[in-house]
């Protein structure tokens, strides 16, 4: 995995840890800081195996597309994008219209 997306789990894990409720807080707050020391002092020294090695480097080997199957990509992608836009404002809608009554 990139080095640049690791950062995002901690922002991922400070969200959820801030969207609970108040009383569960401490508990949450206590939770995160034994999986953080789990993870500091237990899987981080762990060898990394040779085949994820390998995996890895298979990964970052990138096939381009030929232009008929960018066309296709694209198409999906904006259809997705579009989708998710609806959800989105459906969703604030809903958000909004429960605020108000």
């Amino acid at each position: 995995m990139p080095s640049f997306m690791k950062g995002d789990r901690i922002v991922y894990g400070v969200v959820m840890i801030l969207a609970v409720d108040w009383s569960a807080l401490p508990y949450n707050l206590v939770l995160c800081a034994a999986c953080l020391a789990y993870y500091f002092f237990e899987v981080r020294n762990r060898p990394v195996p040779e085949s994820a090695k390998e995996l890895e480097a298979s990964e970052l080997v990138m096939e381009v597309p030929d232009a008929e199957e960018m066309a296709s990509l694209n198409k999906e992608y904006r259809c997705w994008k579009w989708g998710a836009v609806i959800v989105f404002v459906v969703a604030s809608a809903a958000f909004a219209l429960g605020s108000l009554m």
